[in-house]
């Protein structure tokens, strides 16, 4: 783990649980191309399949040495939740909340969860939906959050524009989607918790890759997006960094995807 994890500062509220959101007893029907209403993680977004320069430039501030620049295509199209997933919505299916920031609220993401746990919350919620979710792979996210523009954050060359980082977020979490959205219309793709993948951490291809999933093995997971306790430059949608799959704390969050049917 990079040395700036080390120097996140802690502003821990109280240990109030928030009420939960009712979910529906069905999974409504869905078509690869539109939005999706889903019972329990609320709207999902259709991200197109497409080609985009996955990495950053040489040229770009706070570009690390594990972000080499190199061709992706996605063949498919999936949906992604517009925000990180909720206390509420934690809650709802888990029956508890983790979350050292719970006075927060239900409307802001959850915490303090691990890969592992992010595993057992996608297993518990597909069930109750009745779809099959994942985590997105890494590249999966970088295009999302990319949203087609070509901004340096997730909507805009600004960080504290579309979300929520060390320089704005009153050392702690903040409700979803009280920023802009990108151009996939999501939300807090920059800051407010980092977002696990599904994909073990590791080098980047040297050339075009089609539908990667990430290293083969590993002992790190990918997170993404920054969060509450950031600089803008690990905000960016080409920073990326591998965090233990059993480790908890108070930046660690998750979005899900659900694959076409």
């Amino acid at each position: 783990m990079r040395a700036f994890l080390s120097c996140l500062l802690l502003l821990l509220p109280g240990v109030a649980i928030p009420a939960e959101p009712q979910a529906s007893s069905s999974a409504p029907s869905s078509s690869p191309g539109s939005d999706w209403q889903s019972p329990t993680l609320g709207v999902m977004k259709w991200i197109p399949a497409g080609s985009f320069t996955m990495g950053s430039p040489s040229s770009e501030a706070g570009r690390d040495s594990d972000e080499v620049q190199h061709q992706v295509t996605l063949t498919k199209g999936f949906w992604l939740m517009e925000h990180e997933v909720t206390q509420g919505e934690w809650k709802s299916v888990m029956g508890s909340n983790p979350s050292g920031f719970s006075s927060c609220g239900p409307s802001c993401p959850v915490e303090t969860v691990s890969w592992d746990d992010a595993q057992a919350f996608v297993k518990k919620v597909s069930a109750r939906d009745g779809v099959t979710y994942r985590l997105p792979t890494e590249a999966e996210w970088e295009y999302a959050a990319r949203g087609g523009q070509s901004f340096v954050h997730a909507g805009s060359n600004e960080a504290t524009a579309v979300g929520w980082i060390f320089d704005n977020s009153g050392f702690g979490t903040q409700p979803a989607c009280e920023k802009p959205r990108n151009g996939y219309g999501l939300c807090d793709m920059t800051g407010n918790v980092w977002e696990w993948t599904g994909d073990w951490y590791g080098n980047y291809p040297s050339g075009s890759v089609t539908d990667p999933t990430g290293a083969s093995a590993g002992s790190s997971r990918v997170i993404r997006s920054g969060s509450w306790g950031i600089s803008p430059a690990y905000a960016r949608v080409a920073a990326r960094d591998g965090i233990a799959p059993s480790y908890r704390w108070f930046y660690l969050g998750l979005r899900l995807a659900r694959a076409r049917p």
